[in-house]
C-alpha cells in the first residue's frame, strides 16, 4: 500500500508521541529560560478525570478495509448497569461520486492546501504559504521551520510552523482581510524539547493542546473574534506527569480531546464538552462511549459524536475503525475504517479519508443514515490524497500526480450540501 505523502508525517508522529508518553515522563522539560515558555494560562476549569458516561467494553471492531460492507444489520451491546443498551448498526457502502471542481494550484505548490470559495491557500516546498483571493500575499516559515498545519475559516488563516527535531513551534493567526498577524503561542530554545500542538478551528473558536508549565497539560482556547486582542483561556488542565491531554477538536462550540494515562498500561480516553460561554459556565466534559482505552481521535457537536479507535501498540493508524453516535437515539453506528486523523465534520456530516490498495476514497455519512456514501475515488496516477478539510460551503482535498512525467498537485473542492 502506498502512503499519502501529505499528512502521513503528522499521523506517524502523533502515534509516536503516544508511544513516547508510555515510555517516558509526560512532563514539560525543565531548565529552560522562563521567557521562552508559552504564555501562561489565564483561567482553568473542569475536571477531565471524572467521566459521566460509561463506555461499552465489548463493541467488536468492524473489518471493512476493502471498502465494502454487508447489508445493514444491527446487534445489541450491553454496557454497565447504569448505562442503556446500545444497538450497534452496521452501515452499507454505496457509490455516490460527486462532481469535484479543480481549484487552481501551481505544480510546485505541494500541500497542505485550503479553499473556501473566496480564498485559495497553497504551499510551496513546505516553507511558503501563498494567498490568493481579495488580497494576495505570501508567508514564509522562520529559518529551520516548516509548515506543520493550516486551517482556513472565513477570512482567518491559522498556520502552525514547526521545527521537528526538538519540537519548537509557532501558532500564528492571520487576518487575510487586513493583513494583521497575531502570535497565539510559541515554544523555542534548547535544551527544551516539546510536542507540536494539534490545532482545530470551528464555530468561531481556535483550540490547541499545550504544556505551559512543568508537568502541566492543558487544552487552550480563544474565540476567533477576539484572538487578535485577548489572551487564550485554558478550559481544562491536569497537573500530573502520568496524564497527557492532546488532540483537541472543536465544532459547534463543543471541544473534544484525548486523555492518555498510564495505569500502568497506556489508556486513551476521549472526552467532550461545551466551551464556557463568556466565562459564565464551567467546562463539564463527558466520556465518549468508545471501547475502553482505545479512544484515539474524535469530533463532537451538540448532536453528534464521531471517533476513531486505535490500539497504538498493535493497530494500523492507516486503517482504524470509525464509530458515531447521535443524541437522538442510543444507537452506535459502525462506519468502516479511516486513517486515524482523517475525519472532519462538514455541515453536520461526517467525511473521512481511507487509503485502499489502488486508490484513495473519501466517504461521507449523514447522521442517522444506514448507508455510507463513497463521494470521491482517486485515479491511479493521482493516488496520494490528503484528509478532507471544510470551510464555509466546501469540502476540500489535495492530491499529487505520481504517473510518468512532471510532478503536479491539484486542489479539489465539492459542495458540502452534496455530501
Amino acid at each position: 500500500m502506498r502512503w499519502s505523502q501529505t499528512g502521513t508525517r503528522r499521523l506517524v508522529l502523533a502515534v509516536l508521541a503516544i508511544v513516547s508518553f508510555l515510555l517516558v515522563s509526560g512532563c514539560a522539560p525543565s531548565g529552560g529560560d522562563p521567557s521562552e515558555e508559552p504564555p501562561s494560562e489565564v483561567a482553568t476549569s473542569g475536571d477531565p478525570l471524572t467521566p459521566t458516561l460509561d463506555a461499552p467494553s465489548n463493541i467488536p471492531p468492524p473489518d471493512t478495509s476493502t471498502g465494502m460492507s454487508p447489508t445493514s444489520t444491527s446487534s445489541q451491546v450491553t454496557t454497565s448497569s447504569n448505562a442503556p443498551d446500545i444497538d450497534v448498526i452496521e452501515t452499507e457502502y454505496v457509490d455516490r461520486l460527486l462532481e469535484w471542481i479543480e481549484v487552481y494550484g501551481p505544480a510546485d505548490r505541494r500541500g497542505p492546501n485550503r479553499f473556501n470559495g473566496e480564498w485559495t491557500i497553497t504551499t510551496g516546498q513546505q516553507s511558503h504559504v501563498y494567498i490568493d483571493g481579495p488580497r494576495t500575499g505570501e508567508l514564509s516559515a522562520p529559518d529551520g521551520y516548516t509548515i506543520w498545519d493550516m486551517v482556513l475559516t472565513g477570512d482567518q488563516l491559522l498556520v502552525v510552523f514547526a521545527e521537528e527535531t526538538i519540537g519548537d513551534y509557532r501558532i500564528e493567526l492571520h487576518d487575510l482581510a487586513n493583513g494583521n498577524t497575531t502570535l497565539l503561542e510559541e515554544w523555542g530554545g534548547a535544551p527544551a524539547q516539546h510536542v507540536v500542538p494539534h490545532v482545530s478551528v470551528g464555530s468561531q473558536w481556535v483550540v490547541w493542546d499545550t504544556m505551559p508549565s512543568d508537568g502541566t497539560h492543558c487544552i487552550r482556547a480563544v474565540p476567533i473574534a477576539t484572538a487578535h486582542t485577548d489572551q487564550p483561556v485554558d478550559v481544562v488542565c491536569v497537573d500530573d506527569p502520568e496524564v497527557n491531554l492532546a488532540m483537541p477538536t472543536v465544532s459547534d462550540g463543543t471541544v473534544t480531546y484525548r486523555m492518555a494515562t498510564r495505569d500502568p498500561d497506556l489508556c486513551l480516553t476521549l472526552y467532550s464538552g461545551l466551551l464556557p460561554d463568556n466565562g459564565d459556565s464551567s467546562f463539564a466534559p463527558t466520556k465518549l462511549p468508545h471501547q475502553e482505552c482505545l479512544g484515539f481521535y474524535g469530533i463532537s457537536n451538540r448532536g453528534l459524536s464521531v471517533w476513531v479507535e486505535l490500539d497504538v501498540e498493535r493497530g494500523d493508524p492507516r486503517s482504524a475503525p470509525l464509530y458515531a453516535t447521535t443524541t437522538d437515539t442510543d444507537d452506535l453506528y459502525t462506519l468502516g475504517r479511516t486513517s486515524a486523523l482523517g475525519i472532519a465534520l462538514c455541515g453536520g456530516k461526517v467525511v473521512w479519508h481511507k487509503e485502499l490498495v489502488d486508490n484513495v476514497e473519501l466517504r461521507s455519512w449523514v447522521p442517522g443514515a444506514r448507508t455510507v456514501s463513497v463521494v470521491y475515488r482517486s485515479e491511479p496516477d493521482w493516488y496520494p490524497t490528503t484528509s478532507p478539510s471544510c470551510d464555509a460551503d466546501w469540502v476540500v482535498v489535495s492530491n499529487s500526480f505520481t504517473g510518468e512525467g512532471t510532478f503536479g498537485t491539484r486542489v479539489l473542492a465539492a459542495s458540502v450540501d452534496d455530501l
